[in-house]
C-alpha cells in the first residue's frame, strides 16, 4: 500500500510538472492560433495529445484545444462508469473483494464525472485567464481526478491480482489517465494566471505527498 501511494504521488508529480509551460511555448498568448503539435508539446503525453485533438484546424487556440480535451474527458468518464456498471450487473462470477474494488471505482468515477462537469462548464464559458481562486478550484479538481483514477487502479491491482476483468479496466484507465493529464496541462496553459502556474502546482504536489 505504501508503494502504491508513493507511485500514485510520483505519477501526479510528473503530470503536474509537465503542466508548467516551457519558456518557448509560454511566449505564445493562449488566444493565438497554434498547431496541435505546439499545444501538445507541454503535456506529459504529446503523441497521445496529438491523437485526440484535431490536426486540421488552423484557427484553433489553447482554449479550443482545452475545451475539446475536457469534453473528451467527460465522455470517457461516462463510458468508464457504464463499463463498471456492466461488470457490477454481472457480478455473480466475481469475488467479494473484486466487487468491493469495482464499487470503490464506481464511487471515484462518479466524483470524477462531477469534477469534469464543473470543469467543462468553466472552460466552455471562458476564453481568457481566470481569477486565481477560480483557476485554483478547477486545477484542484482536475488533479483530484488523476489521483482518483490511480486509486481505482491500485485497488483493482491489490484485490484482484488473478481477476481477468481487471485487464478489461486497466487499459481504459490508462488511456483516461493520459486524457485527463492532457486536460490538466491545457487548462494550466490557457486559464491559469502565470503567477499561479509554478506556485500552485508546487502546493498541489506537496498536498499529494502528505
Amino acid at each position: 500500500m505504501a508503494f502504491n501511494l508513493f507511485f500514485s504521488s510520483l505519477t501526479i508529480f510528473f503530470i503536474l510538472a509537465s503542466s508548467i509551460p516551457s519558456p518557448s511555448s509560454a511566449d505564445v498568448p493562449p488566444a493565438n492560433p497554434i498547431s496541435t503539435g505546439t499545444a501538445c508539446k507541454d503535456t506529459l503525453y504529446p503523441a497521445f495529445c496529438r491523437s485526440v485533438l484535431p490536426t486540421n484546424n488552423n484557427s484553433a487556440n489553447v482554449y479550443d484545444y482545452g475545451r475539446i480535451s475536457v469534453h473528451k474527458s467527460l465522455s470517457s468518464a461516462h463510458k468508464f462508469i457504464s463499463l463498471i456498471d456492466n461488470y457490477l450487473h454481472h457480478s455473480s462470477f466475481l469475488t467479494p473483494s473484486a466487487i468491493a474494488a469495482l464499487q470503490d471505482c464506481r464511487f471515484l468515477a462518479s466524483l470524477n464525472l462531477d469534477f469534469l462537469l464543473s470543469s467543462f462548464q468553466t472552460v466552455n464559458t471562458n476564453s481568457s485567464v481566470l481569477p486565481s481562486i477560480e483557476a485554483d478550484d478547477v486545477q484542484t479538481m482536475l488533479s483530484a481526478i488523476l489521483t482518483n483514477v490511480q486509486t481505482c487502479l491500485d485497488g483493482l491491482r491489490d484485490t484482484a491480482s488473478a481477476w481477468s476483468v481487471k485487464n478489461g479496466l486497466s487499459m481504459p484507465l490508462a488511456n483516461d489517465t493520459k486524457l485527463y493529464s492532457v486536460s490538466l496541462a491545457l487548462f494550466t496553459k490557457g486559464w491559469v494566471p502565470k503567477k499561479n502556474k509554478v506556485g500552485n502546482n508546487k502546493n498541489q504536489i506537496l498536498f499529494l505527498f502528505i
